[in-house]
């Protein structure tokens, strides 16, 4: 299954309450310290949303902090649910915007 989500940057500014509800306590301490607070939360919330379409599910059957997106040091993302990788993704930023593909290895 593929799931992809396509956010406009500018829509994640000045939203602090927002992103701690949804972002992991790891995420969160990244959003804190990141020059570019808005464009980090746009791509997380673009990585879960994609996660979700991939699963073929909307959010009631999870939670967001359940997902959790990471790098590694080569900047490569992966994300996690409840801990587990079981996908593949792709981010990709253009100017206002942030656009995540999600491919289930299923």
């Amino acid at each position: 299954m593929i799931g992809i989500d396509f956010a406009k940057i500018e829509r994640f500014e000045q939203k602090e309450k927002l992103a701690k509800k949804i972002l992991t306590d790891a995420e969160y301490a990244l959003y804190i310290k990141s020059n570019d607070k808005a464009k980090y939360f746009a791509t997380c919330f673009a990585a879960k949303e994609a996660f979700l379409k991939a699963n073929g599910v909307g959010l009631f059957h999870y939670r967001w902090k359940d997902m959790m997106l990471t790098h590694d040091v080569n900047g490569k993302p992966h994300i996690f649910y409840k801990g587990e990788e079981n996908s593949d993704i792709s981010v990709s930023h253009d100017g206002d915007y942030v656009v995540v593909v999600v491919l289930l290895w299923r």
